[in-house]
C-alpha cells in the first residue's frame, strides 16, 4: 500500500483524529499511551507520532509483523523511533494497569473474539484511564473516496 500520509483525505481524517483524542481525554502530557494497531502508522495518518510530540510516552502494537516492521522502519528513518511490538490485540503484553490512555481505529471489528480484545484493554489499563475504540460507519466520508475508487 502507498503512503496516503500527504492526501488530502488522510490530511482530513487526522485532523479529526487529532480533535476526538483532545476532546476526549484532553492534555497527553505524561501520559503512558497505547494504539492497538498500526498500519495508519506506516502509511497514513502517524498519530502515535503526534501522541509523542504531546509530551505522551507512546506505545504501538499491531498483529501483523510486516505492518511492525514497515512502521519501525518509518520511525527510524524520520527520526522518531517508537516502542513498537508484534501481538495480538487479544493478548496485550504489557502489564496490567499499565496505560492512562489506549486508542484503536477500525481494527475490533476484525476480530471474532472481540470480548478478549476488550478486556485486554480494560486489564491494561489504568483505573480511571480512558480508551477509544472507534469503528468504521458505512457513511463515513473517509472510506467513501475508497469505496468509489474500488467500484
Amino acid at each position: 500500500m502507498p503512503d496516503l500520509f500527504p492526501a488530502s483525505s488522510t490530511q482530513y481524517y487526522r485532523q479529526c483524529e487529532i480533535a476526538l483524542i483532545r476532546r476526549s481525554v484532553g492534555s497527553l502530557q505524561g501520559k503512558r499511551v497505547l494504539k492497538l494497531d498500526l498500519w495508519n502508522e506506516a502509511v497514513n495518518t502517524r498519530i502515535l507520532q503526534w501522541m509523542r510530540s504531546q509530551g505522551a510516552e507512546a506505545f504501538g502494537m499491531d498483529i501483523s509483523y510486516v505492518t511492525t516492521s514497515r512502521a519501525c522502519r518509518h520511525f527510524q528513518r524520520v527520526g522518531a523511533p517508537l516502542n513498537l511490538v508484534q501481538a495480538d490485540i487479544r493478548h496485550i503484553p504489557f502489564e496490567s494497569d499499565s496505560f492512562d490512555f489506549i486508542y484503536t481505529m477500525g481494527t475490533i471489528e476484525h476480530i471474532d473474539q472481540y470480548q478478549e480484545a476488550v478486556q485486554e484493554v480494560w486489564r491494561v489499563l489504568k483505573v480511571g484511564g480512558k480508551t477509544i475504540i472507534g469503528v468504521p460507519h458505512k457513511w463515513n466520508i473517509f472510506f467513501r473516496p475508497l469505496l468509489v475508487m474500488a467500484l
